[in-house]
């Protein structure tokens, strides 16, 4: 009896030591989960405070990571290598859009798929830059961006701090629905192959970001007045590159409108068009396709530039024409819808236009 009440007290021994251990554990290792617990909260916190930004294009993506470093979510609805022409939104797409806080976007038709309505957090890039029509015209008045050569103050941007009062600007706003996409009218929405036309672009998006994050503007202001050198520097680059180019060999046929606003800038000459049309997948009748060889018979050109991601049919139409001509015509791809895949030439914006300069001089100047 004995030896059975002596085997039942170290079962109640056990079991208070058991108990104790539990209560000790406790004490030591609660605090951390109550320091844990208590930097939640503000992890949640930095969170939801972060902005998210819907950017339409690479190039626009990599303006908003400019001026927002980490502090904020940007999602690029057009990946790179994705010629923007062929994208249609997916699901997801459309959800980041809704949920966004600033949604970036080129405009001049370039996302016509969309249908986004223009006004309110939907930003237009394109709306302080002078859009060229189909016929190599400046469409609005704003300057040309030429006093963009200094950059220290940007005092006279302060009218983008709002934006209501770019309602004259509607026009360039509300073009995705027609603008370059169905025919030969419309605005060029390749505003990415000047320098010039991205200094304005990074300009818009920072007056937008310090309306809705004012406590972070002298920040944006500083990061915009460094890209803003950096383009300016670029700018000076091309300029560098080209000047050995005599004025007859900038002459040169594109398979779309992608070059004019580069041409512009950098006094090429873009002579004819295999689609004369803002997109490269729309297609050209017999009788362009006829007017473009007579005039490589007439005319001393190098080269024809199409676009890397245009697919097979456009370059297939380009050995044509340059076979029905005779002429000793090189045919080059050119990257010009995104920015490349990390790793590859053209991954930022920089090297994306020196790239571009010197595979356009090369083939022109018969290297």
């Amino acid at each position: 009896m004995r030896m059975f009440e002596f085997k039942k007290k170290p079962k109640r021994l056990g079991k208070w030591f058991l108990a104790c251990c539990v209560l000790m554990l406790s004490s030591v290792f609660l605090p951390f989960g109550m320091e844990e617990a208590q930097a939640l909260p503000t992890s949640e916190t930095e969170e939801e405070s972060a902005l998210k930004l819907v950017a339409s294009t690479s190039f626009i993506g990599e303006l908003c990571e400019a001026l927002v470093g980490d502090d904020a979510h940007i999602k690029v609805l057009m990946p790179r290598g994705l010629n923007p022409h062929s994208y249609q939104p997916t699901p997801r797409d459309l959800a980041a859009i809704e949920d966004a806080d600033l949604v970036f976007i080129n405009g001049l038709g370039l996302e016509h798929q969309l249908g986004l309505p223009s006004g309110g957090k939907v930003i237009s890039i394109s709306e302080s830059i002078n859009a060229l029509t189909a016929d190599h015209d400046e469409h609005n008045e704003h300057n040309g961006h030429d006093e963009h050569d200094e950059h220290d103050g940007h005092d006279e941007h302060d009218e983008h701090d709002e934006h209501d009062e770019h309602d004259e600007h509607d026009e360039h706003n509300g073009h995705d629905e027609h603008d370059g996409h169905g025919g030969h009218g419309g605005l060029n929405p390749h505003l990415w192959f000047s320098p010039k036309n991205m200094m304005a672009g990074i300009e818009t998006i920072r007056a937008s970001l310090s309306d809705i994050k004012p406590a972070r503007d002298e920040v944006y202001r500083a990061r915009e007045k460094e890209y803003l050198q950096r383009l300016s520097l670029l700018d000076t680059q091309v300029r560098e590159i080209i000047v050995n180019l005599d004025e007859g060999s900038r002459r040169f046929v594109t398979d779309h409108p992608f070059l004019d606003y580069y041409a512009r800038d950098y006094g090429f000459e873009i002579v004819g068009y295999i689609v004369n049309s803002f997109s490269d997948q729309a297609e050209p009748s017999a009788r362009e396709i006829s007017k473009l060889v007579n005039l490589l018979r007439e005319e001393d050109i190098r080269a024809i530039f199409i676009s890397d991601s245009s697919g097979k049919v456009m370059k297939s139409l380009a050995e044509t024409v340059v076979a029905e001509s005779g002429g000793n015509i090189r045919i080059v791809e050119l990257p010009v819808g995104s920015l490349a895949p990390i790793g590859k030439r053209g991954s930022d914006y920089f090297d994306f236009i020196i790239y571009n300069t010197e595979l356009i001089v090369e083939s022109l100047s018969g290297e």
